[in-house]
């Protein structure tokens, strides 16, 4: 493969908030597989949320999204095409080939891997993307080996930290009253604040 062909990231989730973990794997994938572009993809309406809908709208999902990403060039966030419908990646990743030239990087959470087989189209995601997977730093990455699609080496998973910090911790927290400072950074706490948010 041509080595000027563009290296694209691509992180989908509700982000309801993004946390400082998504934004640990963000960068830590950027880093680990010298991303030229990483993507932040709010999803309209995810599959796994089907029986909760996010708290937060698709577009206060994604303005959130653009305070968490590093004010530089190579993270950009992008919106999927809302259809009305159940999001599906397969229907995101097709989406990104069309619109962009480069290789896409699928950045996944190690939590996704024992489900990913049964994901629509999960070969086709195979063969368009190539699959880098996040484990937390100090963790064991040979507990992660067994769960990796057939595409996917060892050599595709990357340790960032902090990544055990969850949207559902924020959301909850806020509801208890709590502080949420160590969790998101103050840009998305005022953003929260100001919509008045998950209380």
């Amino acid at each position: 493969m041509d080595n000027d062909v563009e290296k694209i990231g691509v992180c989908i989730g509700t982000f309801d908030p993004p946390t400082y973990g998504h934004l640990a794997m963000i960068e830590g994938a950027k880093e680990a597989f010298q991303l030229d572009t990483v993507l932040m993809c709010p999803t309209p309406f995810p599959l796994n949320k089907q029986q909760t809908p996010p708290v937060a709208n698709l577009k206060q999902r994604v303005e959130m999204c653009e305070l968490l990403i590093p004010n530089e060039s190579g993270y950009e966030v992008y919106t999927e095409r809302d259809s009305g419908k159940v999001s599906f990646t397969i229907n995101l990743i097709r989406e990104l080939k069309k619109g962009y030239k480069g290789e896409l990087y699928l950045i996944l959470g190690a939590e996704h891997l024992p489900g990913f087989g049964a994901w629509v189209e999960s070969k086709e995601i195979e063969k368009l993307t190539k699959i880098v997977v996040a484990t937390r730093k100090g963790g064991s990455v040979e507990e992660v080996i067994p769960h990796l699609p057939e595409t996917v080496g060892k050599e595709r998973i990357f340790e960032v930290e902090p990544l055990d910090i969850s949207s559902t911790e924020v959301r909850t927290r806020l509801k208890e009253g709590q502080e949420i400072s160590e969790l998101v950074p103050p840009k998305i706490v005022d953003y929260i604040r100001k919509h008045h948010l998950y209380s």
